[in-house]
């Protein structure tokens, strides 16, 4: 029976549905929420001294297609929480983001990436709070001459007192499949 369901999944009238399906919704207007909780394992194990369940998150996100650019661009708006079981005055207790990303798919081998998040860091003592950035920008060509894409991109963190090391930095890469989807 599996053989079967396996055979079915990669024919190409599946297939074809899917790709349909895909072309249809892949910029309709949607919202997700979500709410989810982690166990942390300090010792790298799963023993009962090792675990910690001591965070939780919740989030929301809305997609819809960008004004104008309706089949080609898309926005997305994100925000969330997190708040952690925190040790001592030092040790983070709360973190709120807030993002935005836009995609564009001007033509077939032309994509464009850009998303801007803004992060908020509590601690239990006030004097240690504080907020930072991010930014990523990312392009995709199709260079048929190399069999596949290549992208650069612009993105990083900028500077806290958490990580005086954050900086921004531009990066490329070449590889063989798409990355920047519908």
């Amino acid at each position: 029976m599996q053989q079967r369901v396996d055979l079915a999944a990669k024919s190409a009238e599946v297939q074809k549905i899917r790709d349909e399906f895909a072309n249809d919704t892949w910029n309709a207007t949607r919202w997700d929420i979500g709410l989810g909780a982690s166990d942390r394992a300090a010792s790298g194990y799963l023993k009962g001294d090792s675990l910690f369940k001591d965070r939780i998150g919740l989030w929301t996100a809305a997609g819809f297609p960008f004004p104008f650019l309706k089949n080609k661009g898309q926005i997305t708006i994100s925000s969330n929480s997190a708040w952690a079981s925190h040790q001592s005055d030092t040790t983070e207790r709360q973190r709120y983001v807030a993002s935005a990303r836009a995609r564009f798919f001007l033509c077939e081998s032309f994509a464009l990436s850009w998303e801007y998040s803004r992060i908020y860091s509590k601690y239990a003592h006030s004097g240690l709070n504080e907020n930072w950035g991010h930014l990523a920008v990312v392009a995709e060509f199709k260079i048929p001459k190399l069999g596949g894409w290549f992208s650069p991109a612009y993105g990083g963190d900028s500077e806290h007192w958490t990580d005086k090391s954050a900086k921004f930095a531009i990066n490329y890469a070449v590889y063989t499949d798409k990355l920047i989807k519908r």
